[in-house]
């Protein structure tokens, strides 16, 4: 969900278009992909040395390897020395392993870090988990005073004393218990005086959402644009058979904001035009209309466990497989050995049981951010 939102304000499209690149008008050199990777904050730099480790890269990045690690070191917004790059860019996306590429990064580099300050605060909605994660692309992952890490303090050090209010979530800071939205409105505020680049927008977006009351994404999302439209989710009619699949679970609500021109606008574009049928059919096998790699749990319909892009699961045996190949990949490094002869035990009898499985989603979720794993 953070992603279309993240999209809509940084690029002016509400999907991400994983195949897009154009020139930063924020100063951020030449942006693309799935979340605006840029060549001058070294985001972009990341994708393309993980996709050089792939086994379909053909070289065609290496003559600007040497250009993106002076831009990035530099956090320059030229684009001297990129001539042709975004061609590449846009062409290399027709290999599935470019887009699985960019996802893995965009999960290491920026919500990894996100998820660990929801887990620390014990944040529950929705728009709250949404927020910290795109402050983790705009602002940064790190822990200094601009970035995630040093915002969350800034926010945190306001409370001093029991804040009470309506969201129905209260967390506790510095001992003494906060509303998470009066928490979140603090946080945004606290952000926006940063002037981080293309803030405004994206702030006053979520704050058009907390004010509709619309914590946890119960009804169809509505967001301002940066052209003043207002977005919202028409996949929502699909709700009811989404959440009748995996019985009415949260994430049966995360529904994404997609206008029906950029579902249009995606489906036409022949780079990278399958992310769409990816983003259907997880709706329906996870309640999700985004996929989800690092997804993992006990089924409760009594598969084992499932996990992944779009649910694979011990007892169907596909699970088995995906870490079969990537045992057989150059990074594998054992990751799934302590459970490898139960995961084929248990597809060859197609046995629902989760015994011996303790810990595999810890080490199914750390296995995400390679991208020789995602793109099996």
């Amino acid at each position: 969900m953070s992603t279309y939102i993240i999209g809509l304000y940084q690029s002016g499209f509400v999907a991400s278009y994983p195949a897009r690149c154009e020139k930063d008008d924020s100063g951020g050199g030449l942006a693309s992909g799935y979340i605006n990777f840029t060549t001058g904050n070294g985001d972009a730099l990341e994708v393309i040395q993980e996709y050089q480790k792939t086994a379909n890269y053909t070289g065609g990045f290496d003559k600007y390897i040497g250009t993106l690690k002076k831009l990035a070191a530099t956090h320059s917004s030229s684009t001297a020395g990129l001539d042709g790059y975004c061609d590449l860019w846009t062409k290399s996306c027709k290999d599935p392993n470019f887009f699985a590429t960019q996802i893995a990064v965009a999960n290491s580099r920026y919500q990894a870090p996100s998820l660990k300050y929801v887990k620390k605060l014990g944040i529950q909605y929705a728009v709250s988990r949404s927020v910290l994660y795109d402050t983790a692309i705009v602002n940064g992952p790190k822990d200094t005073s601009d970035n995630i890490g040093g915002l969350v303090r800034a926010t945190n050090a306001m409370f001093t004393k029991n804040t009470p209010g309506n969201s129905g979530s209260m967390l506790s800071i510095n001992g003494v218990k906060v509303d998470e939205i009066a928490w979140l409105k603090k946080f945004l505020q606290i952000r926006l005086s940063k002037n981080g680049v293309g803030d405004k927008a994206n702030v006053n977006g979520y704050l058009y959402i907390i004010k509709h009351g619309n914590y946890d994404w119960d009804t169809p999302v509505k967001v301002p644009g940066p052209d003043g439209k207002i977005y919202t989710s028409v996949l929502w009619a699909h709700l009811a058979k989404a959440a009748a699949i995996t019985g009415g679970s949260r994430s049966a609500r995360l529904l994404a904001v997609l206008s029906l021109d950029a579902v249009a606008a995606a489906a036409s574009t022949a780079q990278c035009s399958s992310y769409i049928s990816y983003q259907i059919i997880n709706l329906y096998k996870s309640g999700s209309v985004f996929s989800n790699p690092n997804n993992c749990a006990k089924d409760l319909g009594g598969l084992g466990y499932t996990a992944g892009f779009v649910k694979f699961s011990t007892k169907r045996g596909d699970l088995f497989q995906v870490v079969d190949d990537f045992k057989q990949t150059a990074s594998y490094k054992g990751e799934f050995d302590a459970y490898y002869s139960t995961l084929e035990k248990y597809a060859s009898k197609h046995s629902g049981s989760t015994q011996n499985l303790d810990g595999l989603c810890n080490v199914w979720y750390n296995a995400t951010t390679n991208p020789d794993f995602y793109t099996l």
